[in-house]
């Protein structure tokens, strides 16, 4: 049994760095090209630092599990055991959601210019890094004489993880579809050029634009 658990421990530390190094290398790469640093690609950035840090987090508390579980399972460091678990499992889906929140804002008020500024950017970016620091801290405040997870803390999780995020995104996406719909029905027979204007907004915002017109070039070059 004991060689098991070393093998699949082995074997999960061995997934997680390859992320880890990916994550790293294609933040770097964001970063320190021009061209690359665009309003969404940091939002991709703040993914990828998500996922270094849930990746190093993972590492830790399996090599944890197999060298020292007696500190795990501690009385004394379980709320703060479980408080990062829940930290770095919000982490990574209130990031997407944050991202497209981002969207929302930059399609239905592509007209004003604080949602295309960098000061939009790092409020947003703050404003969920908050969030993911306060929804853990009913675990502070946890009294137990054995870390064990029970009923309530593990609906929690589940809740925060995967219900909540979800539900988030599918309103913001769904209110995105509806605008865009809308919005195309209204003008279309109005101001066809203005309805134009409206689809490159859209496309700008989700990054298609560039590479249609890159292709176009590519497909005619002697026009």
């Amino acid at each position: 049994m004991t060689d098991i658990f070393y093998i699949m421990t082995i074997l999960e530390v061995s997934a997680l760095i390859p992320i880890i190094l990916i994550a790293f290398g294609y933040s770097l790469l964001i970063l320190s090209i021009q061209r690359f640093r665009t309003y969404n690609n940091i939002f991709i950035v703040n993914i990828c630092f998500a996922m270094i840090g849930t990746s190093v987090y993972e590492i830790v508390y399996v090599l944890m599990l197999y060298f020292d579980l007696a500190s795990i399972l501690a009385s004394q460091t379980c709320g703060i055991v479980y408080y990062i678990y829940n930290f770095v499992s919000v982490e990574i889906t209130f990031t997407f959601v944050v991202l497209s929140f981002h969207r929302l804002c930059s399609i239905i008020y592509h007209t004003r210019q604080l949602f295309k500024t960098k000061k939009w950017i790092a409020i947003c970016i703050t404003c969920q890094w908050a969030i993911v620091f306060i929804i853990p801290l009913p675990f502070l405040s946890r009294k137990v004489t054995y870390c064990v997870n029970d009923l309530w803390t593990a609906i929690y999780t589940y809740m925060m993880v995967i219900f909540v995020p979800l539900l988030l995104n599918t309103i913001i996406n769904l209110r995105i579809m509806i605008y865009i719909r809308s919005s195309t029905n209204r003008v279309q027979t109005q101001n066809p050029s203005r309805d134009f204007r409206i689809e490159t907004d859209v496309l700008h915002v989700y990054g298609i634009h560039d590479r249609m017109v890159s292709y176009s070039h590519s497909a005619h070059p002697h026009d």
